[in-house]
């Protein structure tokens, strides 16, 4: 049991570090290359604004956005691919 949380964090950070390097490489192509400037353009996933729980004596303030582009989507489904293998 032990094993497999180590592993799903570890698959975890892998696919974090992926998506990371596959932005950069994409903002990198994307801002070097004309032909491939479609590379840096951003998809957004996630709420626009954060939504907000007011209990009067409570207040907290929840949002999460994902902004990938075409290159940190590969990086994922690469970094998924590298876990899958090991």
């Amino acid at each position: 049991m032990r094993d497999l949380k180590g592993k799903a964090g570890l698959s975890l950070v892998l696919i974090i570090l992926f998506a990371i390097l596959g932005n950069l490489l994409g903002e990198l192509l994307g801002n070097n290359i004309q032909t491939l400037t479609f590379l840096k353009e951003f998809y957004s996933i996630g709420f626009t604004e954060p939504l907000t729980l007011d209990l009067g004596i409570v207040s907290t303030t929840l949002g999460i956005t994902f902004k990938l582009n075409i290159m940190s989507m590969l990086g994922i489904i690469f970094a998924i691919f590298v876990v899958k293998k090991f």
